[in-house]
């Protein structure tokens, strides 16, 4: 089994192959390992190839992403933030930086959402890759 959730600044991929045995476990652990990797790598991606608005705002002249694209660089400060935290059979992908859910999710103040979670999940095709790492496990 396998799920994924968005919440907030933070994203989780859950995992369940434990009555597979052990070799299955591993193989699918280490690629989960290897997918939180490249889910970071996707988001960073997005965050250098967004799509920006041709204002600028504020004093140091900083081109906003369009709402519904990932936030445009300005400090990097979100982008360098981003961490993963694995426990058992769950990765977690996502940031404590505090700006982050509001560019994730938006704000009723107004902010559009920016989202940069989605970009780095998409980029992934999970299944595809859980499923030759079973796969590689049983003509081991």
């Amino acid at each position: 089994m396998i799920e994924t959730k968005v919440s907030g600044a933070h994203m989780k991929v859950f995992t369940d192959f434990s009555k597979y045995g052990v070799k299955v476990r591993d193989a699918v652990s280490e690629e989960l390992d290897a997918i939180a990797l490249d889910v970071v790598s996707g988001i960073k991606k997005a965050m250098r190839r967004t799509k920006k608005q041709s204002k600028t705002v504020g004093k140091r002249g900083h081109h906003p992403s369009v709402a519904g694209f990932p936030p445009a660089v300005d400090s990097g400060h979100l982008r360098d933030n981003i961490e993963i935290l694995r426990t058992g059979d769950t990765v977690e992908v996502g940031s404590n930086v505090k700006y982050g859910a509001y560019l994730q999710t938006g704000t009723k103040r107004g902010l559009k959402a920016r989202p940069w979670l989605e970009p780095g999940l998409d980029s992934v095709d999970i299944t595809m890759r859980m499923s030759a790492a079973i796969r590689r496990a049983f003509k081991k």
